[in-house]
């Protein structure tokens, strides 16, 4: 071989050996160039999911969140605050809230027990309820202490206002029942108030109205600021003047009171004919119960 052919052969062997090494560089790169983008696209890809799971929970908290904000208060299954007494005071009979949709559960009767039920349905814009309450509240509260009558009562709102007022009641039904009959004399006590009231500063006029009444409770006053039971008011006045709960009452869209499931038509301040329609209604059902007054006396 001569010089000039194996100095050819040298020169041929180095440049293979170099597009040898380029081409090993460019696998190398494109290699990482895979790598890169295979690690992005998995970064991508649990970056996303992550992200709908963060947005799916977010749904489901707000959806849930809406749900319960449907939702009516605690120990109002009939749309109503049942109130009783227990031979010392008044207190709220528990049950559990309806949820989104429900229709109300109507109350059980007590009647075979010898205690009459009153239910009122009550606007608290309303000049009659108050005016009714004033003359006689204090004399019925003495009669439920007895335990010889329930009151059921059952807010209900057309307006802002009254809507307003309502939901605060539902509020002291949630998270205070036993408060109930109290917060409904101080709603109706301050009524003139809450009539005159502007729709920013209603909330603080209701919530001030019920301590002032007795029922200081930070989480009532919570409840009250967040109109929390708005919805649920707007839905059980519809309820009311739609679907009876109570089937012998039937349809009420206005301020109303029953005695034994009948109409209550005296007027609002006659206090001694409305306690005379009472005290017939104990002896009714006491008669029917097969209740006399000294087996009730045995009894108390």
């Amino acid at each position: 071989m001569s010089y000039a052919a194996s100095k050819r052969g040298k020169v041929q062997s180095s440049q293979a050996q170099a597009a040898r090494r380029a081409a090993e560089e460019q696998a190398r790169r494109e290699a990482a160039a895979r790598r890169r983008r295979r690690a992005l696209l998995t970064w991508g890809g649990a970056g996303l999911v992550l992200v709908i799971a963060a947005v799916v929970t977010v749904t489901q908290v707000q959806a849930a969140q809406a749900r319960d904000r449907l939702r009516g208060p605690h120990n109002m299954m009939s749309d109503g605050l049942v109130m009783y007494g227990d031979t010392e005071s008044i207190v709220g009979l528990v049950t559990d809230a309806n949820g989104p949709g429900t229709d109300p559960v109507a109350t059980g009767s007590t009647r075979f027990l010898g205690v009459a039920d009153v239910r009122l349905f009550v606007d608290y814009t309303d000049p009659q309820p108050a005016e009714f309450w004033a003359a006689s509240g204090e004399a019925l509260s003495e009669r439920m202490i007895n335990g010889d009558v329930s009151l059921e009562i059952h807010p209900i709102g057309d307006d802002a206002t009254s809507i307003a007022a309502a939901a605060a009641f539902g509020c002291v039904a949630d998270k205070a029942p036993d408060s109930g009959l109290v917060a409904h004399g101080a709603l109706l006590a301050a009524q003139d108030r809450i009539v005159a009231a502007g729709a920013e500063e209603l909330p603080g006029v209701l919530a001030d109205a019920l301590v002032e009444g007795g029922v200081d409770d930070e989480a009532v006053a919570s409840c009250i600021a967040d109109e929390r039971f708005r919805p649920w008011v707007e839905d059980a006045t519809q309820r009311a003047a739609e679907v009876a709960v109570y089937p012998a009452i039937g349809p009420v869209t206005t301020s109303t009171l029953f005695i034994l499931d009948l109409p209550y038509g005296g007027e609002p301040d006659d206090s001694e004919g409305f306690m005379a329609a009472v005290e017939a209604a104990v002896s009714q059902v006491k008669a029917e119960a097969g209740i006399s007054d000294e087996t009730a006396d045995a009894q108390g």
